[in-house]
């Protein structure tokens, strides 16, 4: 089954072209690593997927329906987007914060019901954040934050998971922890798309990587046929080998290319 399906997205911004014809769907089950050099319109692709920002043309279903049809309650059960760097500045608990993602599930009051509160406190679970959850929001650490803002996200119940650099500002255990949470959220007859600049934990985790340069798609693919080297000079402008240990491919990044071509000038091998 399609999750989600975007048919040629074009978005523009002024005189600058942000997406440039962009076609991608996205099945059940898989977990999609959205990969590019930045501004090469990772978040902007992201945005447009969330319904946040629309498309000069194109079309993007959601459950094979179109999502500008789904009410805003209907979306928000149906596809959840982790917002790079989200944060928030109010004084509000992390149990509270979390709990704001069960609001497309709550009545007309929004009293949380019992499963509500079940759900909030196996999220935070999940995410290593339970130990927070009478702390003020705003007076934890960025890498905290960002655990419980992916809380909020998986607390929704959505089968679609669109996050943003979820990785960024986490120690090496959390990087580990939170891939293998989004990897079970897709595993478990969900769906993702994760933006991340980690080649090496792109290729472990996901199914399949999409390069984007310049707002168009560059490469799409399974991660052993599209990070190669020649993919990754044309896309990041690096020099790197790609290895395969114990069934795992590992990005080894050894310099730019300017610092090749300026190293072959100058006659050197």
């Amino acid at each position: 089954m399609r999750h989600l399906v975007a048919n040629n997205l074009y978005v523009r911004l002024g005189d600058r072209t942000l997406l440039n014809g962009i076609s991608l769907d996205l099945k059940s089950g898989e977990l999609v690593g959205l990969l590019g050099p930045n501004a090469s319109g990772k978040t902007t692709l992201l945005r447009t997927l969330s319904n946040l920002i629309m498309p000069d043309r194109g079309t993007i279903l959601l459950d094979e329906k179109s999502i500008t049809k789904h009410t805003p309650h209907e979306r928000a059960r149906r596809l959840a987007y982790l917002e790079q760097g989200a944060t928030t500045e109010w004084p509000i608990s992390v149990e509270r914060l979390v709990g704001l993602g069960r609001a497309p599930h709550m009545g007309v009051w929004g009293r949380p019901t019992a499963e509500d509160k079940a759900a909030v406190i196996h999220a935070m679970e999940r995410c290593n954040v339970a130990h927070l959850s009478k702390r003020a929001a705003n007076a934890i650490s960025s890498g905290e934050r960002a655990r419980v803002m992916l809380a909020r996200a998986l607390v929704t119940g959505a089968s679609i998971l669109l996050a943003d650099e979820p990785i960024s500002n986490l120690d090496p255990y959390h990087q580990l922890r939170v891939m293998e949470l989004i990897r079970k959220h897709a595993d478990d007859c969900g769906a993702a798309i994760t933006a991340l600049h980690d080649l090496t934990l792109a290729a472990r985790f996901c199914d399949r990587i999409i390069l984007l340069l310049n707002g168009k798609i560059a490469a799409s693919g399974a991660p052993k046929q599209i990070l190669t080297a020649k993919n990754l000079a044309r896309v990041f402008s690096i020099d790197a080998s790609v290895l395969e240990q114990g069934g795992e491919l590992h990005v080894l990044q050894h310099t730019t290319i300017e610092k090749v071509k300026a190293r072959l000038g100058n006659g050197t091998p």
